[in-house]
């Protein structure tokens, strides 16, 4: 099948599901629920390209891995490429690194992690005894300890000699020997294997169920698991991240039934075709997630005490009035950024007396401005949930419109969004960054390359003082980086801190501050808009500072704020070509492309990205020239430049900031035709896709 039919065709079933049989429409929790794409690697490289870096890991690693496997896993282009559109792992027979076999291992690891979705894989199996593959997921983080304290999820496992079977696991409890785990298998009709032909391999997780699937068909259903140091649904409420590896079982395997390879069979190929990731969005009803409350402040009136606890994560403390309930009293939360959000959730457990009568829930942008209540209510009990329309907002304010001798206070706020926290988190693209450090050391710009093969290196010790500075070129927004020093294992920041800057010169306090414990170093910190990064090493050691590869990380997917691509190498063409064509992409508002003449039908804008990306919203902006936006428009994709199909967009502009959303779309090309009349020129200051 094309690729790109293929993308569009689920796309159309995920939102059109009705009259389609079982294979072609992911189930859904409720009708109002729908699935939408987030994350995606389709494999459509050159063939013999590597898989991409920036969202797969090669492993180097061999050892058994607590299984008694017996392959190596390289970074070899002989065990891992890209062929006619999927990506190939490669199973051999060879002596390589004290191992008599090879294979790949690919993660996801600090380069796409998700809290809840549907995860669905198209792939042809090899075939053989002994032959493992494998599609599944691990905590990013391991909150809750080690294997299998936080978890595992096994979305497809196939033994070789049983191509008419594939498994889905979880993996939980105690620590071995008193693991526990619960799976169900999927059988092909007699006569057919999973060797033969690709097929579609699916889990869909939510807070306290997974389901699997095998081309449509549901198979396995769990909601019954535990961890002993956090009550349920833990351990599956964690970030997780993507593996895709070809193991080869050995007589110690036990999953592959304790025997000796089928030699005779190698090399064997694992073929898959793509990797789409899906977040919940509903219009009620669906999974919904708490935002992450990191660097939010919280005012009230009266002042009262400890507002700041109702948002320290501990039911143990509270913000508390210190008088009697009264109309007027409020509560006002600063998430420094806008958010999008439907849900809020005053917890007052532990002072159960002393929840709100009655309230109205206000949003804002910048604080002053709060217009009409978007939800009003009364207080029945210690916890009250507030759902209301999906919100985009700064600010959000709890106004008290009951009265109580009671004090009113609240233990825990939190502000909930559909499918994700803030969304997946995704790796920026680095392409043309740059990067200096102190001391120049060697090899600055390899810790942007996308190779863990390379390597910046201090060439000295450690010392503090010693630093790293980025420059993404233009402002980013970003709330995550990742030093990863693999290969260098003793190399990782003894302690480090974290500054941003606009102009490169005025730092600021830091934003983030730590101490580093091994080679993968993910910093987490409040959300940040700024062009340059500083990191400060703040520790000593014999060893010298290298970083293999810096990645930064921001929201992506539905349920949370929406990114902007990176522009860096766009181009842009006009009819009429008007002039300026250029400044709609340079980041500055003083600048813009304007037609020159009067806003006709036909008038066109088209940006080719380079490169196929993927996304569901642009924003035509117009501030500065403020009767020059589009009176109309339809907007088209293509990949070719030549092939426009039908629009996928289309409406009426109504002020100078035009907001254009749509099912989520993978192409280079976006052309927007102008469809309206009007004695003005039609003018774009800037021009911003998001993902």
């Amino acid at each position: 099948m094309n690729k790109k039919l293929a993308v569009l065709l689920i796309s159309f079933l995920i939102f059109n599901p009705v009259g389609w049989g079982p294979a072609s429409s992911p189930p859904s929790a409720a009708a109002a629920d729908t699935w939408q794409l987030v994350w995606s690697d389709e494999f459509d490289g050159p063939n013999g390209s590597a898989p991409d870096p920036t969202k797969w890991n090669l492993i180097d690693a061999g050892g058994g891995f607590g299984n008694n496997e017996l392959q190596y896993y390289t970074r070899r282009r002989d065990n891992s490429y890209l062929e006619n559109g999927s990506l190939v792992i490669v199973a051999k027979k060879e002596n390589y690194n004290n191992h008599a076999y090879t294979s790949a291992k690919l993660t996801s690891q600090y380069k796409g992690d998700w809290k809840y979705g549907r995860f669905e894989i198209r792939a042809k199996l090899p075939y053989g005894r002994g032959m493992w593959p494998a599609i599944w997921m691990m905590p990013t983080d391991s909150v809750y300890g080690g294997w299998p304290k936080s978890g595992e999820i096994d979305i497809m496992e196939n033994r070789g000699d049983q191509m008419n079977k594939v498994s889905g696991t979880i993996h939980y409890g105690n620590d071995w020997p008193n693991n526990q785990w619960s799976g169900a298998d999927y059988f092909l009709p007699a006569g057919q294997s999973f060797a033969d032909a690709y097929h579609t391999f699916a889990v869909e997780w939510e807070e306290g169920v997974i389901r699997w699937y095998v081309d449509g068909v549901l198979y396995s259903t769990k909601t019954s698991w535990f961890t002993p140091s956090a009550p349920y649904p833990a351990p599956f409420d964690q970030r997780f991240y993507l593996i895709l590896n070809l193991a080869i079982g050995g007589p110690n395997t036990p999953f592959t039934g304790f025997t000796n390879p089928d030699d005779s069979v190698l090399p064997q190929k694992f073929y898959i075709d793509y990797v789409r990731v899906y977040a919940k969005t509903s219009s009620g009803g669906g999974s919904l997630v708490a935002l992450d409350r990191t660097g939010w402040t919280a005012t009230s009136s009266p002042a009262g005490s400890g507002a700041a606890n109702m948002l320290d994560g501990s039911l143990s403390t509270r913000w508390t009035t210190g008088t009697a309930m009264a109309p007027g009293q409020y509560v006002v939360v600063d998430m420094q950024a806008a958010k999008t959000f439907r849900r809020i959730v005053m917890d007052s457990t532990g002072s159960n007396n002393d929840y709100a009568r009655g309230y109205e829930v206000y949003v804002s942008n910048d604080g002053v401005n709060w217009g009409s209540a978007i939800a009003s209510g009364t207080g029945t009990g210690p916890v009250i949930t507030v759902d209301f329309a999906t919100q985009t907002a700064r600010y959000i304010k709890i106004v008290q419109t009951g009265s109580a001798s009671y004090w009113w206070s609240i233990h825990e706020l939190n502000v909930y969004a559909d499918g994700g926290s803030g969304g997946s988190l995704v790796a920026l693209d680095r392409t043309g960054w740059t990067v200096t450090t102190s001391p120049a050391g060697s090899g600055a710009a390899n810790m942007l390359d996308g190779s863990l093969s390379t390597r910046w290196t201090t060439g000295t010790a450690m010392a503090p003082g010693q630093y790293v500075v980025v420059d993404m070129q233009a402002a980013k927004t970003f709330r995550r980086i990742v030093m990863d020093s693999t290969g260098s294992n003793n190399d990782y920041a003894r302690g480090y801190e974290v500054y941003v800057s606009n102009d490169g010169v005025n730092w600021g306090s830091a934003i983030a501050s730590g101490t580093g414990t091994g080679p993968v170093i993910t910093v987490d910190f409040a959300t940040q808009t700024a062009r340059y990064i500083k990191i400060v090493q703040t520790g000593s050691a014999s060893y010298w500072w290298s970083i293999h590869e810096l990645n930064v990380y921001a929201d992506g997917g539905s349920g949370g704020s929406l990114v902007a691509l990176d522009r860096t190498g766009w181009t842009v063409t006009t009819s009429p070509a008007g002039s300026g064509a250029a400044n709609m992409l340079d980041g500055s508002l003083s600048t813009r492309w304007t037609t020159g003449t009067a806003m006709a039908p036909g008038q066109y804008v088209v940006v080719d990205m380079q490169a196929a990306k993927t996304f569901r919203r642009i924003v035509m902006d117009s501030t500065g020239s403020n009767n020059d936006y589009a009176r109309g428009y339809e907007v088209y994709v293509s990949n070719d430049g030549v092939n426009w199909g039908s629009a996928i967009a289309s409406g009426t502009g109504t002020g100078p900031v035009i907001t254009v959303d749509f099912a989520v779309q993978t192409a280079r090309y976006i052309k927007i035709v102008q469809t309206g009349s009007a004695s003005y020129w039609w003018s774009i200051h800037e021009l911003n896709v998001y993902n």
